[in-house]
């Protein structure tokens, strides 16, 4: 019975390791992050910095936004740089999304606005005041935008949920629309 059990386990685990991949990365136990294989050639003097998000065009480009100058890196799937632009656009990058269209959207959480560009590097389109903070039931301002989306018909939606509570949706040319939420609750949640 125990040789019959151990010829069991063996059949189990041996093919079980011989299916493990070699070269899977390793935990790395100082402080629980993961190795993983260098992406990317940045040009001399250009380091990745605080890379805030990472968003891909429809045509496949990658759109790495940081919290340092140059702001934006537009990159090949390669990881080779395209080209780099965005001087002092913002206080703190925080979320970046790029719509069917191909335009960046980029939200400053802590300067409280979100910005609409061409991926030329144009500005488009800018909602909120740069350094004005609006409270819940402000038309024109946030407080700590984390997110923005544009739907398939053009309008956008404003997650304006770090300091305020609410999604704020806007026409496509930046028209103001409603306030959805706006409240904090009392109760514990579910």
């Amino acid at each position: 019975m125990t040789r019959l059990l151990v010829l069991a386990l063996a059949l189990l685990i041996i093919p079980l390791h011989a299916q493990s991949p070699g070269d899977k990365p390793k935990p790395d136990t100082a402080n629980s992050n993961w190795e993983s294989a260098p992406w990317g050639k940045l040009p001399a003097g250009l380091e990745w910095e605080a890379a805030s998000q990472v968003s891909t065009t429809p045509e496949g480009q990658i759109v790495v936004l940081r919290r340092a100058n140059p702001f934006f890196v537009l990159m090949t799937p390669a990881g080779d740089v395209v080209r780099t632009w965005g001087e002092n656009l913002f206080k703190v990058a925080h979320g970046l999304r790029i719509d069917r269209k191909g335009f960046l959207w980029v939200t400053d959480n802590t300067d409280n606005f979100v910005q609409k560009y061409s991926l030329d590097g144009k500005l488009l389109l800018t909602l909120g005041q740069r350094g004005v903070a609006g409270g819940n039931d402000s038309k024109t301002n946030f407080d700590g935008p984390a997110d923005v989306f544009v739907l398939p018909d053009g309008d956008i939606l404003v997650a304006d949920g770090y300091r305020n509570s609410r999604v704020v949706p806007f026409a496509s040319d930046g028209r103001f629309k409603s306030i959805n939420g706006g409240g904090k609750g009392t109760e514990p949640g579910p």
